[in-house]
C-alpha cells in the first residue's frame, strides 16, 4: 500500500511538472500574429463569420 501511494504521488508530481508550461499567459514577445477566417467566403451574414487568431510567442 505504501509503495502504491509513493508511485501515485510521483506520477502526479511528474504530470504537474509536464503541464506547468502549458498555461496561457500573455507574457513573452509576439513573433508572429495573424487572424484568419475559415468560413468568411461561405456565409451570407457578417455575424456568422468565425475568426481565429494565431499568435506565436
Amino acid at each position: 500500500m505504501r509503495r502504491l501511494t509513493a508511485v501515485l504521488a510521483t506520477l502526479c508530481l511528474a504530470c504537474a511538472l509536464v503541464l506547468l508550461g502549458c498555461g496561457t499567459s500573455s507574457g513573452g514577445t509576439v513573433v508572429f500574429e495573424e487572424t484568419v477566417s475559415p468560413n468568411e467566403k461561405y456565409v451570407s451574414s457578417e455575424a456568422d463569420v468565425i475568426y481565429y487568431t494565431v499568435r506565436v510567442t
